[in-house]
């Protein structure tokens, strides 16, 4: 009895020991347990789904040995007290199981939906990820999205996850009841949690549907944009009480997390829509003050500037500084300054006056410009705080009416200072305006002046007298220019040469201008000359305005009578005795023996004629009256008869001088427009093949008029060779069809500069159609080109620092979330009392842990930031095959271990001016990434090659590694945080650094890859 009571107490023992035992082994598998979680959110933040899913086959295996081991315990234990105590063990480790299990799976689920949403770019990509991700990691039955249609009553299906297919209809716009659970989501914004569906009476009408798919809970969350309810996310579990705790709390936590991010991206897309229009403001603001040929100050209340516009530049000369420091006493003209700062003085004390003026500058080399302005007071304006002053050039305007005074007063004094009549009319024989001469001649014969606007036929002439007049207008009306010589006899007998001119306006006839001379005296000299033996057809011939016969002896023979007044208007030099008989050699004798110039050169003339050795000369003099200078042309020609003659006549010429000089002003402000506008024209006769060229023309291409006759040819070999086929091409095919025309191209002038140009041309063509003219005008656009380009550039670096900035932004703002998610969630179970001291240092390791993963996401902005900021970096000229002996001395042991061969031709160009850490950086990672990632069972080869191509520095760097999908990866390639082979260790930091100091220095990197084919980088450098 005692043995078998001592063999029982032995066996009580033995499994009292074995339970202790297996109680310490459970131990040990709960912490073995807590490490696989923490290996599974560490695979899950760090290398992903694949990793995850060891760590979970791994739990896996370590629950099979549990098995094993409570099953061969189980066979040990042979008692009921023994069996009772092993089953409050697995019950405890059961609920701690589950408890873990439970923690990590929502651990996983929050840790994978932070990082969905650093990686998404919208709303609809979000919700498909998070439908899946709640089935996938947060062990969820079903989870759905939608949208509210408040009009409607209905909620929108947006995405979906785990709903059978013959159930989606019931989710399709669905609608739902006034003070439902939904409703009570939109109404409040709060959560609705339902624990139990068999015993929630708002979810009546979904319980045939939760039986049906074994949902037991179901909570439906508020996702908020901009803080207004936008949608719902419901979640189904098959677990009783399921939303509570930590479980509630994550959901909680999931939901703020996607209002977070839809509130991200409604911000990046309002920022991008914001630096859309500023962009497309700065571009109009740019325009409008660069481009404008107008000039745009900012003025303290004193006046003094501080800001002015480019075109200052252009129209005064002055460059920003040289402006600024310039005073108004300087810079005005006296006559306008104390005006202007009297103007100044009056706005200045009223927010938002103006005044409007008219002033002149000083231009930076002396002489001064017309401007028109306007200036506002806008002191009290937010961000602009000055006196804004706009000036335009008025300088044309200002000539062209001191020109059109000029031209008006030299007009009348014209048309006045004769004894001609000039008159013009309307389409309706109105008259539109007339001279002295012709308003006198109207007193004499009709008692009055004909009035402005009264119909010239109305005057009271005879019948014959207007139907002739009538006649001829209506000729000249029709375009016909004519001269006609009327007879009329009134009280007294006269004769009139009468010129008609069509007045046109553009293409339309308008009117007629009329020119009448009497030439009743000529008429009566030809008269008596025909009377008279002493003269033959020959002096008839020679009969114009302002005539005399003189014979060799110098004695005038005839004059008619507007010689007699021509010699009375002009001076010593002329004969002073309008009567035959005076001697016209005696008169310019004294006038030369006076010291005239003119008065000589009549007397050798005449002398030249008289000995033969010429028929005839002419000569051009001025001649100065009491109002104004005249140009006279003086013809000699001998008449041979019995008795030699010579006849001469004096024409008043100052019309046509005044065109001439009027014609070489123009022509000098023509070549001064070019010359500032750097725009020249160009003319081909295609009659005569004869070309000619505007002076500026030649300066833009560079060319001494002496040493080229212009020609296409001539021109056409200056074009850059790469613009030569194209541009003779289009000038050919003008030529086919004879329709204007233009291009843009590139020349090399004659000092081997390259300029842009832009051509455009036209045909004038003859009354057949034919072409008779090819012209056009040329101008230099280099300038403009070059600024047009570094606009582009600026734009274009502009917009790419911005999409950077924002991509940037955009991924710290959410890696920054996953340690701290990490750290939040280790921070709750901590909180947990139940846990025994080994679970909470593992899970103090593990929030160590992922507080070292957040200091490495800051230690990498850092660097990143270092690299964006360092731009005072000192350049100094680089060698490339020295760049790589560096890497290979300092890296030779990593190269050895590898195996790795380098291969370098650098013989076409070694050298560059640019930054060396960033080269070297550069170098350094290219070549480290293809070690690093090279072919198991091949060892690495590298080839890294320069040259030179148009002006550019091209590197390439090739390897025959892994390679890379560029189809599905391509675009991310060069991104922050980017991995593409996940079973070697790194951060996905080095490509971006490549990219941000290669585009830092002034390159650009692009890449060409295919998976297990190797990688080629390709680095250009502007040198």
């Amino acid at each position: 009895m005692k043995r078998n009571k001592g063999l029982k107490s032995g066996k009580l023992n033995n499994a009292d020991k074995e339970i202790a035992f297996l109680n310490q082994e459970k131990d040990n598998r709960a912490t073995e347990l807590t490490d696989a979680y923490k290996e599974i959110a560490y695979q899950i933040e760090e290398r992903g789904e694949r990793a995850a899913e060891i760590a979970i086959e791994n739990i896996d295996l370590i629950f099979q040995n549990q098995e094993k081991e409570k099953r061969a315990a189980e066979l040990l234990i042979d008692n009921r007290e023994l069996q009772k105590a092993d089953a409050v063990v697995r019950k405890l480790n059961s609920d701690l199981e589950k408890k873990v299990i439970s923690r990590s799976t929502q651990y996983a689920f929050i840790s994978q939906v932070g990082q969905t949403i650093v990686h998404v770019k919208d709303s609809k990509t979000l919700f498909r990820h998070v439908c899946r991700i709640a089935l996938e990691f947060g062990k969820f039955k079903m989870a759905w999205i939608g949208s509210f249609d408040i009009p409607q009553k209905q909620i929108t299906l947006l995405e979906y996850s785990g709903i059978p297919s013959e159930d989606i209809h019931l989710f399709t716009d669905m609608s739902y009841e006034i003070n439902g659970p939904q409703d009570y989501v939109f109404r409040t914004g709060k959560h609705f949690v339902s624990n139990n569906i068999e015993h929630t009476l708002e979810l009546e009408n979904w319980r045939p549907f939760a039986t049906k798919h074994n949902i037991q809970s179901c909570i439906m969350l508020p996702i908020k944009k901009s803080g207004t309810t936008f949608g719902i996310l419901s979640l189904y579990a098959s677990e009783l009480n399921f939303f509570k705790g930590v479980n509630l709390k994550v959901a909680l936590e999931v939901n703020d997390d996607i209002s977070f991010a839809l509130d991200l991206f409604d911000r990046a897309d309002r920022q991008k829509e914001s630096e859309l229009l500023i962009l497309k403001n700065e571009s109009r603001f740019r325009a409008l003050i660069e481009k404008s040929s107008d000039m745009e100050t900012l003025s303290t209340r004193e006046g003094r500037p501080f800001y002015a516009s480019p075109s200052i530049s252009k129209v005064l000369g002055y460059n920003l500084e040289d402006f600024i420091n310039t005073s108004l006493n300087d810079l005005v003209h006296c006559d306008d300054c104390q005006g202007l700062i009297e103007n100044l003085q009056n706005i200045s004390k009223t927010s938002g006056s103006s005044f409007h003026t008219q002033l002149r500058l000083k231009h930076k080399i002396g002489h001064y410009i017309w401007c028109e302005a306007t200036v506002t007071n806008m002191l009290d304006e937010p961000y602009v705080n000055a006196i804004v002053s706009n000036f335009r050039d008025i300088s044309d305007q200002k000539s062209k009416e001191i020109q059109h005074e000029f031209e008006s007063n030299n007009l009348d004094a014209l048309i006045n200072n004769t004894n001609d009549l000039m008159w013009s009319i309307d389409k309706n024989f109105n008259l539109i305006t007339s001279n002295r001469p012709f308003d006198e001649s109207g007193k004499v014969a009709f008692g009055k002046p004909i009035a402005k606007g009264e119909n010239v036929l109305s005057v009271p002439h005879t019948p014959e007298i207007r139907s002739l007049f009538k006649r001829l207008y209506e000729r000249a009306l029709l375009g016909e220019s004519f001269t006609e010589i009327i007879h009329i006899h009134l009280p007294v007998e006269f004769w009139s040469q009468i010129s008609y001119y069509p007045i046109i306006h553009g293409d339309i006839i308008i009117g007629v201008a009329c020119h009448s001379r009497d030439i009743t005296g000529i008429k009566n000299t030809e008269e008596q000359l025909k009377k008279s033996e002493s003269f033959n057809r020959g002096v008839l011939n020679s009969l114009i305005s302002n005539i005399a016969v003189i014979d060799f002896s110098g004695e005038l023979v005839a004059v008619n009578e507007s010689w007699k007044t021509y010699a009375k208007e002009n001076g010593a030099l002329k004969p002073q005795s309008t009567s035959v008989g005076s001697n016209y050699f005696s008169v310019c004798s004294k006038a030369a023996e006076a010291g005239d110039v003119i008065a000589h050169e009549v007397l050798v003339g005449m002398r030249s004629i008289m000995e033969e050795k010429y028929d005839h000369f002419y000569l051009e003099y001025p001649c100065d009256s009491p109002n104004e200078k005249r140009w006279y042309g003086m013809r000699a020609m001998k008449f041979d008869n019995d008795v030699p003659m010579i006849v001469v006549s004096h024409m008043n010429i100052s019309e046509r001088k005044l065109a001439e000089d009027n014609l070489v002003h123009s022509e000098a402000r023509l070549k001064e427009a070019q010359a500032l506008s750097h725009i020249s024209n160009w003319d081909l006769d295609l009659i005569t093949n004869k070309c000619t060229w505007s002076d500026e023309l030649y300066q833009i291409c560079g060319i001494n008029p002496r040493e080229v006759n212009p020609s296409p040819e001539a021109f056409l070999s200056l074009l850059h060779p790469d613009d030569y086929a194209i541009t003779k091409a289009r000038i050919e095919k003008s030529f086919e069809t004879f329709e204007a025309g233009s291009y843009y191209a590139r020349i090399i002038n004659k000092n081997d500069d390259t300029r842009n140009i832009y051509t455009e041309w036209k045909f004038e063509f003859d009354d057949h159609s034919k072409p008779i003219r090819f012209y056009g005008i040329l101008q230099d656009i280099t300038e403009r080109t070059i600024a047009h380009e570094e606009r582009e550039k600026l734009t274009n670096d502009m917009i790419r620092r911005n999409r950077d900035l924002e991509q940037f932004t955009f991924i710290i703002s959410h890696n920054l979330r996953a340690p701290t998610a990490n750290i939040l969630g280790l921070s709750e179970i901590l909180q947990d009392k139940t846990l025994t001291p080994q679970v909470q240092e593992e899970l103090l390791k593990g929030l160590s842990t992922s507080a070292n993963s957040l200091d490495t996401v800051i230690s990498d902005i850092n660097s990143i930031l270092q690299v964006k900021n360092e731009v005072d970096e000192k350049k100094e000229l680089l060698s490339f095959s020295k760049l790589v002996d560096d890497i290979l001395n300092n890296e030779r042991s990593f190269i050895e271990k590898h195996q790795a061969r380098i291969k370098t031709d650098f013989s076409e160009v070694d050298e560059i001016f640019s930054l060396k850490v960033y080269l070297h950086s550069i170098f350094y990672n290219l070549i480290n990434n293809s070690i690093k990632y090279s072919k198991p069972d091949e060892p690495p080869l590298i080839e890294i090659k320069s040259k030179k191509v148009s002006g550019k520095i091209i590197l390439t760097f090739k390897d025959n590694g892994l390679g890379i999908n560029m189809k599905t990866t391509g675009n991310n390639v060069f991104g922050l945080y980017k991995r593409f082979h996940l079973h070697i260790e790194g951060k996905g930091l080095g490509l971006f650094m490549v990219k941000t100091q290669v585009e830092a220095i002034g390159g650009k990197i692009t890449l060409v890859s295919e998976l297990n084919k190797g990688a080629e980088f390709t680095i250009v450098f502007e040198n």
